[in-house]
């Protein structure tokens, strides 16, 4: 399968983030909506057919809209952007009439690039497909404000994401979803949400898929203040390889605070 250059890092632009009215975020122009946080145009529809991942970018090349023809297959970082974890399907209303089906990224798996990442978008979680397999539909995408870094550790050791606005803070040990959150909330914080947790993942690490000599704490299952579909469950980061995990709120997990940078 050649199905293009691996996606770089790109930074997350979190729900939590982003300022003002969620209403001022998204614009529709026709057939495509622009995201004016993270400077993406999106494909407003997307159709019902599930393809591989070879013939989702070929799909997407081939799109002309609203007078664009340099559409292409987003990253898992990009997409994740549009989660809405608290809606069904979980994404912003304005993208009408979005499946609650796997979307594909180009984001190739680190060890096996056989497989690639999937957006379920009907609950909000994020797993490994194989690519030759035409089991998901695509969201094309073009433009945006190009690759960023990511989280860096500052002089003073607070880890900074300046694409996102994002500080970071790792608690120690593992604890279940209502200590995490108080845990969190005695820094000065709070537990992240989905997409601002997957802003961390490097596509290009695997085991684990963060950079802990940076972030420091531990990889493996992590909290995300995002519900899942099933009460008293959370939807949360398998750090170690990067998909989505459902987690128990009594179960015990790392966790990762956020908060505004200064």
């Amino acid at each position: 399968l050649d199905a293009g250059p691996r996606a770089p890092r790109t930074p997350g632009f979190a729900g939590g983030a982003l300022p003002g009215p969620a209403a001022r975020r998204y614009v529709a122009r026709g057939a495509v909506i622009e995201d004016a946080i993270t400077g993406l145009t999106w494909q407003a529809t997307v159709d019902a057919t599930r393809r591989s991942l070879a013939d989702a970018e070929a799909h997407c090349s081939a799109l002309v809209l609203e007078g664009h023809d340099d559409f292409r297959v987003p990253s898992r970082l990009e997409l994740v952007t549009l989660l809405a974890s608290t809606r069904s399907p979980t994404i912003d209303p304005i993208f009408e009439g979005t499946l609650a089906e796997y979307h594909w990224t180009r984001s190739l798996h680190p060890l096996r690039d056989t497989s690639a990442s999937t957006v379920y978008f009907g609950a909000a979680e994020i797993v490994f497909a194989l690519a030759r397999d035409p089991s998901a539909v695509v969201r094309c995408v073009r433009g945006g404000g190009g690759e960023g870094a990511g989280p860096v550790r500052e002089a003073d050791g607070r880890v900074i994401d300046r694409g996102s606005g994002l500080r970071w803070e790792v608690l120690a040990d593992r604890r279940s979803h209502a200590d995490a959150s108080a845990g969190c909330e005695a820094l000065g914080l709070r537990l992240p949400t989905l997409d601002e947790l997957a802003s961390l993942v490097d596509d290009t690490r695997s085991a684990p898929a963060i950079d802990l000599a940076m972030l420091g704490g531990e990889a493996g299952p992590t909290w995300s203040s995002s519900a899942a579909q099933s009460a008293g469950e959370r939807v949360g980061l398998d750090l170690s390889i990067g998909p989505s995990v459902r987690l128990r709120e009594d179960e015990l997990a790392w966790a990762r605070c956020v908060g505004e940078a200064p």
